[in-house]
């Protein structure tokens, strides 16, 4: 048996008897193979579930060869780009262990601190160190949705809440809920529904959690920020951070979210559009200039971007979600530790974009692409420099 050298390792939950074996991540791991491969490194991609069932390396990976996944037996990866998502549900304990064996015991290296990582999955501990260091976050007013009666707490508290997943990922089981004259109004991004108390509400969301096979108690109630809507969409600007060597990480790209027309969530995922953010803001706040308010925005990415690395050391990139409320303050509602590119993908192809800027957007998709495996193989140089 053939045992191939392997320094970048990407786990992901590899089907190969799918024609896209990496689902909707094929496109841009495929991509991340490739510019691995022309900077000179040796990449393969690994199934967590598969170490799981064989601990010992050599361990079975995947690499494309003129276009056709192969298979074969790989050395454990030096370093480590991890894009295997967790659950709605929360961390799968098998997989996790998976990671601490491959970092603590074989000595790997994740290009985003797992620990860094585990944080800012879970949304209320995240949003806890948001505010530890001192940027604005939207209150959680309930850590677990464990009864009605905790969010009729929650609902005297303030006008208005969202009710989310605490792992959630990709708009899913998000509610937003509003106090009307008449009981509440309920959002879940197919229909409104309005109900006279806040046991109806609790309904609402227990029927939601069942659907994503969960209970209630794993939702989190947190305040929601009156924004500026255009047509009544929501929306937010996703700030993609990276880095590609030891010194300052920079923003790749910043795009507008906005939902779906009856959506109650900006996700992309969900039906949502991308957005050029200069278009976006010169339409829908005419008084301020889109340019300064992008660069307020960006600014305060690389902040708490900065502000986690100094906790928890380099980390290779994260997707920053950030709101702009009524009086123009900046809210961080989400830190991604495994963002996607889908948005700069829609922008590329724009409608009403001229084509200079949409050739930007496809640019700004291919660094974000190649940028995490840059980082890699300088983190993989220094290693075989020690």
């Amino acid at each position: 048996m053939t045992v191939l050298s392997c320094d970048i390792g990407i786990l992901a939950p590899f089907q190969p008897q799918k024609d896209k074996p990496l689902g909707q991540q094929t496109s841009f791991i495929s991509g991340c193979l490739k510019e691995a491969k022309d900077l000179g490194c040796k990449p393969a991609i690994f199934n967590p579930i598969s170490i799981m069932e064989r601990p010992d390396p050599p361990f079975t990976g995947y690499y494309l060869a003129s276009g056709k996944w192969c298979a074969g037996q790989f050395e454990c990866p030096q370093i480590i780009y991890d894009r295997h998502y967790s659950t709605v549900g929360g961390f799968e304990k098998s997989i996790e262990q998976v990671k601490d064996y491959l970092a603590e015991d074989l000595k790997s290296i994740f290009i985003n601190p797992l620990e860094f990582s585990r944080l800012a999955t879970c949304k209320t501990t995240c949003s806890g160190k948001i505010i530890q260091y001192g940027f604005r976050t939207p209150g959680v007013l309930a850590e677990r949705l464990i009864s009605s009666k905790i969010l009729n707490e929650c609902l005297e508290k303030v006008s208005s809440i969202v009710v989310k997943p605490i792992y959630g990922r990709m708009g899913k089981g998000i509610l937003r809920v509003r106090r009307a004259v008449h009981g509440y109004q309920v959002e879940d991004g197919i229909q409104k529904v309005s109900v006279s108390s806040a046991d109806e509400v609790y309904g609402i969301i227990s029927m939601h959690a069942k659907i994503l096979e969960m209970e209630t108690d794993y939702f989190f109630v947190q305040e929601n920020i009156d924004i500026y809507q255009n047509k009544r969409r929501w929306f937010d600007v996703r700030c993609l951070v990276q880095r590609t060597n030891f010194a300052k990480p920079h923003v790749v790209g910043t795009a507008v979210r906005v939902s779906a027309t009856g959506g109650n969530v900006p996700n992309i995922d969900k039906g949502g559009l991308a957005m050029d953010p200069i278009e976006w803001f010169g339409n829908l706040k005419k008084e301020e200039r889109p340019d300064q308010i992008l660069k307020s925005i960006e600014a305060t990415a690389l902040g708490i971007y900065q502000a986690f690395e100094n906790e928890f050391g380099f980390i290779g990139e994260a997707g920053i979600d950030i709101l702009a409320d009524l009086t123009g303050k900046l809210w961080i509602i989400e830190v991604n530790v495994k963002p996607g590119r889908l948005v700069f993908q829609r922008l590329g192809s724009g409608f009403g974009l001229t084509e200079t800027v949409k050739q930007q957007y496809r640019d700004k998709r291919k660094e974000a692409i190649r940028n995490p495996m840059i980082y890699a193989k300088c983190v993989l140089d220094e290693r075989t420099e020690i």
